[in-house]
């Protein structure tokens, strides 16, 4: 039940000169001991394989500073397979894998009349967010295909907080359920636990739960300093000192929204997500950041990047 669009690594790049340059005291997260998480199984005898539709998954992430927004997109990076119990929701197991070589990262500046103008793709910014995941042409094989790839895994009793357990007990063509989902996530080649509040709307053919779209309730705050992401490029090196002047001006936490599309295995594929949908929704100001007045001030996300509501709330089959 999890989706984890994917998603994300824009963060990387401020986030990167906050958490990479200069002295910083961030402890380091322990090393995955291999190049991927384990896979998961069906927890439950009941349970349905649902497998990643790529090309109808959003993964988008925000870092914001006082003069700038920097977003990330990664378009058509989600894979996987969750297996969901629809009688048990908590018996939900999976795993996401995000290619993240397929990220690019987009700038808002302000201008001088203190709004920000139109997002810019910066070919500068995305060079050295490679270099610093060492996901880019210097970095020697099989690091880079390893570093590429960013994964969560669901763990076994890792969905709570469900809103309801058993989705076959509402009623309607969609079926929305909410719920938290816990386990590894797995960033260049280190390891942390992560909590993700997340929205489940189930897609019903008659009985049966044809597709699933995650989307996360709120974002998930990624610290890039506990996996090791730093400047490691000539510019990173010259930039330290200046970086580092910047301290908590610069968020240190990547935010990352995604919302995935899981279909039936054999299903068939949605038609592909325009790039323009990945999540922009408001969110609270990390600490020292621009205020909350000024991202009051920013224009809000178009309405076609707003994910459709549902036609009818579900309620209770009866």
């Amino acid at each position: 039940m999890m989706r984890w669009s994917t998603w994300f690594v824009g963060a990387l790049l401020v986030v990167g000169c906050a958490s990479g340059c200069g002295e910083d005291k961030t402890k380091l997260a322990p090393e995955a001991s291999g190049s991927a998480l384990a896979s998961s199984a069906p927890a439950s005898k009941n349970a349905k394989k649902y497998v990643v539709d790529s090309g109808a998954s959003v993964v988008g992430f925000m870092m914001e500073a006082p003069e700038e927004k920097i977003r990330g997109k990664a378009p058509s990076s989600a894979e996987g397979t969750v297996f969901i119990d629809p009688h048990d929701l908590s018996k939900t197991t999976g795993n996401i894998i995000i290619d993240i070589d397929k990220l690019e990262l987009y700038q808002r500046k302000k201008g001088d009349d203190g709004q920000f103008k139109d997002e810019v793709k910066q070919p500068k910014q995305n060079e050295h967010a490679r270099a610093w995941l060492q996901i880019d042409d210097k970095t020697e094989e099989p690091a880079r295909t390893k570093n590429r790839h960013v994964e969560f895994r669901i763990d076994d009793n890792g969905v709570s907080d469900l809103s309801e357990k058993d989705v076959t007990k509402l009623s309607g063509a969609e079926r929305t359920v909410t719920f938290t989902i816990k386990g590894d996530f797995l960033l260049h080649g280190r390891t942390t636990k992560k909590s993700i509040p997340m929205k489940a709307t189930f897609k019903f053919d008659g009985d049966t739960p044809t597709s699933v779209v995650l989307k996360t309730e709120k974002p998930l705050a990624v610290n890039l300093a506990e996996h090791d992401v730093k400047p490691r490029d000539a510019f990173g090196k010259l930039a330290t000192k200046g970086l580092d002047s910047l301290g908590s001006k610069v968020a240190k936490d990547a935010q990352v929204e995604f919302e995935l599309r899981l279909m039936l295995e054999g299903g068939k594929p949605a038609p592909p997500a325009p790039a323009e949908s990945v999540p922009m929704a408001p969110m609270e100001e990390p600490a020292g950041s621009a205020s909350a007045a000024e991202s009051a001030a920013a224009p809000p996300p178009s309405a076609s990047a707003a994910p459709a509501a549902p036609s009818a709330k579900p309620t209770k089959a009866k």
